[in-house]
């Protein structure tokens, strides 16, 4: 069983934001607030969000890492 990370609204489009942008899918909060499910059709078809009960999303713990790491590079 894979480990998850919640998030509350505005970090999960955040983080969805980036991953799809990194792939130059560019996503607006329109788009990203009528979607329950993300998946990655472009590798492995993975589940890459999933929204929770009362506003909170989920993603893999890897992907969360990768995110932070990439982040903290920017800056």
């Amino acid at each position: 069983m894979r480990k998850e990370i919640c998030l509350n609204e505005q970090k999960a489009y955040e983080f969805i934001s980036w991953y799809l942008n990194k792939d130059g899918f560019p996503i607006i909060k329109e788009d990203f607030n009528d979607c329950s499910y993300f998946y990655d059709y472009n590798q492995t078809k993975q589940l890459i969000l999933h929204k929770k009960d009362r506003g909170q999303y989920t993603i893999p713990t890897e992907l969360f890492d990768k995110w932070n790491e990439q982040k903290e590079n920017s800056e």
